[in-house]
């Protein structure tokens, strides 16, 4: 069975691929040589004199943004009116990009797909059309045979000084040696495993690419002007050994080409290693997935991070009736699936990916950036019962940042994650955490959740579950003495209420102590309205001497250790640890993000200071 680790280590490794030259992560190039990296391709524009009769349809970029002709011909709003100047309708794939719905002043030249304004009329010699597979790949990687041109002076260039590229965490610096060796060997196309033509915008394929690169493993196409997806297709058959394929920014349509390849897939004719497929931002819903499915059958990742794929498309989609007729085959050819991502899907309901993919492998799900705001529905029907045990036989790891969980659901979300069993969750970032807070959240989800190994990026160690029990089994009693108000405390009520939600309240009992023993005394002398002091006494000791002081109980170590430098005037460039002594034993604050409150600290506690 493969666990975390083996999963991180693919998704890393995928997202690294995916990242290398996209436009949106954090890397910038200091030193502008790299040819890996800052490669820019040839630009190939039309001319007037350019067979202008198979342009509609077509995919052409321009200022580095894609779009799709919609019109060829004059301008006929103009009061120069020139048959012969010809121009082009865009429908750009960003909407934010068009300036009208294609018609400009009276003149309708296009519509737009959507009725949005997402059009835009430009001059035909300003567009990139692209280039050939071959081109592309000649282009970046042949550059040992070729050296006419600047771009080959740039290469020499790199090859001569180191470069650096800058991250959002550290430099790193790269340094090209063997000028000759590395050209020679990016020459040699039937050695390379690895592929790499991302922003490339090549427009066609051509036949005969596995003979040139019969040990390609490895495939990065982001933003192609490919149209089709039988073209799509045609890159898996091509290169049959194929175990990674990021196919991101490409919006295709479906042809009858498709449909007659789609088949030999669906019947096995084609056997692929395929073993992880990113289709990021390509405009995908559930429609789409049910036509592509054939091809995820040998998947074990899949990304579908920023497409369409919520209740929204699904319910208004004009293949509806295909959609619930054919749904199944999701399920059917995705069931060796570990690891999806829906990330940026605009996805309000949380069981609507599970309920398309369910996959009784699926150990991984990022569910980041969406528009979730609850967990399990409350409609206990069998649909929701089925759904929720094929999830817990299955699913580890759930990562939730950037949704719309609200403070008012927080128990609810709590009880809902308590009952999914996981090992990993993510859940940062929302609107509920600011307000309820941070300590109280990674509490109450450890209280709840025994079998919780990795909590918002942060293994969760011996020591950090006991004192974060130990403090939920004390707040558990408190948030039920507060909500009595001035009602009387009756114990058989108290324990029908743990029951429902707080389950692990009996456990930690059990495994600690009784909060009771203190808390009943409490109720009875004060109406179940005084609380305990919100200070604790504590002793500092520091190399034989001693400081008492009192202190919130929400003091966090990081704070209380820059306030021991200051008392014991300790080198601020000395590191120190804090440990807890009781008689003769001491014990290593290993989480210093805790709180004094979350330890269950008594007056009196004498905490060590060492080096």
């Amino acid at each position: 069975m493969e666990d975390k680790n083996n999963i991180n280590s693919n998704i890393e490794k995928t997202e690294e691929l995916i990242s290398k030259l996209s436009l949106e992560n954090n890397t910038n190039v200091v030193e502008s040589y790299d040819p890996l990296i800052t490669l820019k391709y040839p630009k190939i524009n039309l001319s007037s004199s350019s067979d202008i009769s198979n342009l509609l349809g077509k995919r052409v970029e321009l200022n580095e943004k894609t779009a799709k002709i919609k019109y060829v011909g004059p301008l006929k709003h103009k009061k120069e009116y020139k048959e012969n100047e010809i121009w082009l309708g865009l429908e750009w794939e960003d909407k934010t990009r068009g300036k009208h719905n294609g018609t400009v002043e009276g003149f309708e030249y296009f519509k737009t797909s959507d009725g949005e304004n997402s059009g835009s009329l430009v001059k035909m010699t300003k567009v990139n059309i692209g280039q050939t597979f071959k081109g592309a790949l000649g282009y970046k990687y042949n550059f040992y045979e070729e050296e006419g041109n600047d771009y080959h002076k740039d290469v020499d260039k790199a090859l001569e000084k180191d470069n650096f590229i800058t991250t959002d965490k550290k430099i790193i610096n790269i340094e090209l040696v063997g000028k000759e060796k590395a050209a020679k060997k990016f020459s040699e196309f039937e050695y390379m495993p690895c592929i790499d033509l991302n922003y490339s915008y090549i427009n066609s394929l051509g036949n005969d690419l596995s003979n040139i690169l019969p040990r390609l493993k490895e495939l990065s196409l982001t933003r192609t002007l490919l149209t089709k997806w039988s073209e799509f297709l045609d890159i898996l058959i091509q290169f049959k050994n194929l175990t990674l394929l990021n196919f991101s920014e490409n919006i295709l349509i479906f042809d009858d080409k498709f449909d007659d390849e789609i088949n030999k897939f669906e019947k096995g004719e084609y056997k692929l290693h395929l073993n992880t497929l990113v289709l990021n931002k390509c405009n995908l819903d559930t429609y789409h997935l049910i036509k592509l499915s054939p091809v995820f059958l040998y998947l074990d990742y899949l990304y579908l991070k920023g497409n369409r794929i919520n209740p929204d498309t699904y319910d208004k989609s004009e293949n509806k009736k295909f959609i619930e007729e054919n749904i199944s085959n999701i399920e059917k050819n995705t069931s060796n699936l570990k690891y999806l991502s829906l990330e940026q899907n605009k996805i309000n309901s949380f069981f609507f990916g599970y309920k398309i993919f369910k996959s009784p492998k699926l150990k991984y799900i990022n569910l980041n950036q969406n528009l979730i705001s609850d967990l399990i529905p409350e409609e206990n029907n069998e649909e929701n019962q089925k759904l929720l045990e094929l999830f817990k036989k299955s699913m580890e790891h759930i990562l939730l940042d950037y949704n719309m969980f609200k403070k008012e659901d927080y128990t609810k979300i709590m009880v809902d994650l308590e009952t999914m069993e996981l090992k990993d969750i993510d859940i940062l970032n929302n609107g509920f955490i600011d307000k309820i807070g941070v300590e109280k959240v990674k509490i109450e989800m450890i209280g709840r959740n025994p079998q919780l190994k990795i909590l918002n990026n942060t293994t969760i160690t011996k020591i950090m579950r006991r004192d974060a029990e130990k403090q939920y089994l004390i707040d558990c009693v408190k948030e039920y003495i507060n909500s009595l108000g001035n009602k009387s405390f009756d114990k058989f009520i108290f324990e029908k209420y743990m029951k429902k939600t707080h389950k692990q309240y009996f456990n930690l009992r059990k495994k600690f102590f009784d909060p009771l023993d203190d808390y009943e005394n409490l109720t009875k002398k004060n109406n179940q309205n005084t609380m305990k002091s919100n200070m604790v006494e504590i002793v500092l000791e520091y190399e034989g001497k001693t400081i008492n002081r009192k202190f919130p109980k929400s003091t966090i170590f990081t704070n209380l250790k820059n306030l021991c430098v200051r008392l014991f005037k300790i080198d601020g460039d000395v590191m120190i640890h804090f440990y807890l002594k009781n008689g003769d034993k001491e014990e290593l604050i290993e989480d210093e993000t805790v709180t004094l409150q979350s330890l269950n600290l008594p007056n009196g506690q004498i905490i060590l200071i060492k080096k």
